[in-house]
C-alpha cells in the first residue's frame, strides 16, 4: 500500500513534540544538561523504562507506516532496546538516561529515511536522469 494511504499514528510535528518531551524537554538550571520524560521515568525501576520503551515503539510504528526500510527500523529497534536495557540497570542505568537519546536518534533516522524515500520516488518518477543515460551524453560529446 503506498505510504500516502496508510494511515499515520502521529504527524510530524506531533513526532518533534514527543521526541522532545521525551528526551530533551527539561534542563538543569546552571548546567547545559538537557533530559525529558524518559530519563524521569527511568528512576522508576523497571516499570518506568518499560513506559518509556512502550512510548518509544511509537516511532519505530510510525517509521513502518511510512514504509522506512527493514534496515532502519532494525537501527531504530536497537536504540530502543539499548535505552531499555541499559536503563533498567540500577544507577549507571540513571545516568546512562540522561546521555542516550534514544528517541531523538530514532527522530533523526526518520527524517533521513523520509529523505531517502522521496529522492527514491523522485528517480521512479523520472526527476533525475539515470546515471547510465548520462554516460550515454557525456560519451558521445567526448566528455
Amino acid at each position: 500500500m503506498p505510504v500516502q494511504e496508510r494511515k499515520l499514528l502521529l504527524n510530524d510535528a506531533q513526532l518533534d513534540r514527543l521526541a522532545s518531551w521525551l528526551d530533551t524537554r527539561f534542563t538543569l538550571p546552571g548546567l547545559p544538561l538537557r533530559f525529558g520524560a524518559d530519563a524521569l521515568l527511568g528512576v522508576i525501576p523497571f516499570v518506568g523504562d518499560g513506559i518509556g520503551a512502550m512510548l518509544s515503539l511509537l516511532f519505530i510504528l510510525e517509521g513502518a507506516k511510512r514504509g522506512a526500510r527493514k534496515r532502519t527500523l532494525a537501527r531504530m529497534a536497537g536504540n530502543v532496546a539499548a535505552d531499555f536495557v541499559l536503563g533498567s540497570i540500577p544507577l549507571i542505568g540513571d545516568i546512562f538516561d540522561f546521555g542516550f537519546k534514544s528517541n531523538a536518534r530514532n527522530l533523526a533516522l526518520l527524517k533521513r529515511e523520509r529523505e531517502h524515500l522521496a529522492r527514491k520516488r523522485e528517480r521512479a518518477a523520472g526527476a533525475y536522469p539515470r546515471p547510465s543515460a548520462l554516460h550515454g551524453i557525456t560519451s558521445r560529446a567526448g566528455l
